[in-house]
């Protein structure tokens, strides 16, 4: 009796507050996603305190959304909405947290019954069909990692849901996403089909990077395959549409707090993101020669990357959150974004530039960061809450795909990495062609230098020929002329062939004006061509 006196209070407040709020209304035209612009109430809990029995009790003391002044991060919000079914049959409803860290909903249906569903935010949901066989369970005792409600056909129901700030992300207005949970599915499974493509593809890159890292001990190769590494742990931790694919399927952070108040899911999610933006950073600069070509940049990278480390510090270490807050949240990650947009900015130009001068590989990079830069700043400007490039996009498959900031960044980070290992490779190919050309000309330079020493050899060789055969004219002449030999001999015959042209052998007759005996010497030298031409000249004159 005392349950039913209850609900039959919570009943007549529902009745009383729904005569003065206009219920969104689901029709066959109402689209995939969609969410509600008015007809908000909000109750701001300066306690923190409250349950969801004490602030039924309080319906009338909730407002207009629009009445609500900027966010606090201090209080807890909870957001009144009503919908109704103008459709056929019964639908599903899943709620997606909206940029909000907690969302805590409650369904109150016409009878006054109140289901709650499960908490959402940025928790890393683990994904209970990992744990169910689909042999042995049956369809209809799966469960979504997401809280999902039922909404019957021509029935309507009031939904009280408890949001608490997000100081990083926070959102922009009281009004929840929600999703026709089965359409939703179908474009769930498109989603994860374009993931699975993003992840597969950094997941080579990753490969190819690590190995031509190791085969050419290159600081530019190994700086890119650091840098894709991180882009890959950064695209399978990111929230990309409904969850992130690395804690949804692999790992279970689910329900646990790291030491900066955060989920750990998110916490790694963070880490990743923005290791990712720095190390682009540092394989970018060593990729353009910023230290010996553009000194000044290499400054400003500097400056940036301790920047860097400083935001990812206080994000982090949870410097952001009330009771530890150096600084607001928002600033300064507008600050951030913006000084990535004007890195981004400085290495596009310093590689136009290289591209100019000479350096045909810059040109992928120049063609690489451009994309990035766009869906750098999509994401950028979906954080802080201005419309994207993609925002007029229609409503289908790929439209959401794009539609969604972390997808932004997810898909231009991968289109970034492939145009990079195109670059990368060009750049290897480039060097390897460099160094081909110059090994030729050093080629050249040293055949030319061969010749001309040749040239001049040559030139002395034929003065040493020269003197030596005039030496050995000399030499000859030494020898006993014939006058001496006539008369002495009934014959005589002689040869004489030094081993080199000159050297130490002579033979040595007396003066023929000499009568009587003679003397015939022949005598050998020590010594070959010149120091015993030398000695035989001294010995024929003695």
């Amino acid at each position: 009796m005392k349950t039913l006196k209850v609900l039959l209070f919570l009943f007549c407040l529902h009745l009383g507050i729904s005569q003065a709020q206009t219920p969104f209304e689901i029709t066959p035209d109402t689209p995939i996603q969609f969410r509600e612009k008015t007809n908000i109430l909000v109750f701001v809990d300066t306690t923190n305190q409250a349950q969801y029995q004490d602030v039924l009790s309080h319906l009338d003391q909730f407002v207009p959304a629009e009445q609500i002044g900027p966010f606090k991060s201090y209080v807890t919000y909870w957001v009144f909405q009503k919908m109704v079914s103008k459709l056929d049959s019964d639908t599903d409803i899943s709620i997606d947290p909206s940029g909000w860290k907690d969302v805590n909903s409650y369904i109150i249906n016409s009878a006054g019954e109140i289901q709650k569903l499960p908490p959402s935010g940025w928790q890393g949901a683990h994904n209970p069909l990992l744990s169910a066989s689909p042999e042995q369970t049956p369809r209809s005792q799966f469960t979504s990692q997401f809280p999902v409600f039922k909404l019957k056909a021509g029935k309507e129901v009031s939904l009280l849901s408890k949001v608490n700030f997000n100081p990083l992300f926070p959102a922009k207005s009281f009004s929840l996403n929600f999703k026709d949970s089965a359409s939703y599915a179908e474009y769930r499974r498109f989603s994860l089909y374009l993931e699975g493509m993003l992840i597969g593809v950094l997941m080579a890159l990753v490969i190819f990077a690590w190995f031509n890292a190791i085969q050419n001990k290159d600081q530019t190769n190994l700086f890119y395959a650091v840098w894709i590494s991180s882009a890959f742990l950064s695209i399978f931790t990111i929230g990309i549409i409904d969850g992130a694919r690395l804690f949804e399927f692999f790992i279970r952070f689910e329900g646990l707090n790291a030491f900066n108040k955060e989920s750990y899911g998110f916490t790694v999610m963070l880490f990743f993101a923005y290791g990712q933006s720095i190390l682009y950073v540092l394989f970018a600069r060593q990729y353009l020669g910023l230290k010996s070509y553009f000194p000044k940049i290499y400054t400003l990278s500097n400056l940036w990357v301790m920047f860097a480390l400083f935001v990812s510090f206080l994000t982090l270490s949870g410097r952001f959150y009330p009771e530890d807050a150096w600084i607001s949240a928002p600033p300064i990650l507008m600050a951030y974004g913006i000084s990535v947009a004007v890195m981004l900015m400085a290495l596009f130009t310093c590689s136009y530039l290289r591209y100019r001068d000479g350096f045909g590989f810059a040109i992928f990079f120049t063609f690489a960061i451009f994309p990035y830069l766009i869906f750098r700043t999509n994401f950028i400007m979906g954080v802080i809450g201005l419309p994207s490039l993609f925002y007029y996009l229609p409503d289908h498959a790929f439209g959401y795909f794009l539609k969604n900031p972390w997808t932004n960044q997810a898909f231009g980070v991968c289109l970034e990495a492939m145009i990079m290992g195109m670059a990368v490779f060009s750049r290897t190919r480039w060097l390897q062609r460099e160094l081909t050309v110059s090994v030729e000309k050093q080629n050249l330079i040293l055949e030319d230098t061969v010749a001309q020493r040749t040239q001049e050899l040559s030139a002395k060789h034929e003065v040493v020929v020269s003197s030596v055969n005039y030496a050995s004219r000399l030499q000859r002449g030494q020898l006993p002329r014939q006058i001496r030999i006539d008369g002495r001999f009934s014959s005589f015959a002689s040869i004489w062939e030094p081993r080199d042209t000159i050297g130490g052998d002579l033979y040595w007759l007396s003066s023929s004006q000499q009568s009587g005996p003679f003397v015939l010497a022949v005598a050998d030298c020590t010594g070959h061509g010149v120091p015993g031409a030398m000695l035989s000249l001294l010995v024929s004159n003695s």
